[in-house]
């Protein structure tokens, strides 16, 4: 059996901040998708 492991040099793939809090929250899945780019575009 082969296994492949993270190292430092691993390319990930990209992805968008999203606070735990904001999963509980009572609004749109739409909502929190733009809350995470928005969030994302400020970090960066």
């Amino acid at each position: 059996m082969e296994f492949e492991f993270m190292t430092a040099d691993t390319v990930l793939p990209p992805c968008m901040p999203l606070p735990t809090a904001m999963l509980r929250l009572p609004i749109s899945s739409t909502a929190k998708v733009m809350y995470a780019r928005l969030l994302d575009a400020t970090l960066a």
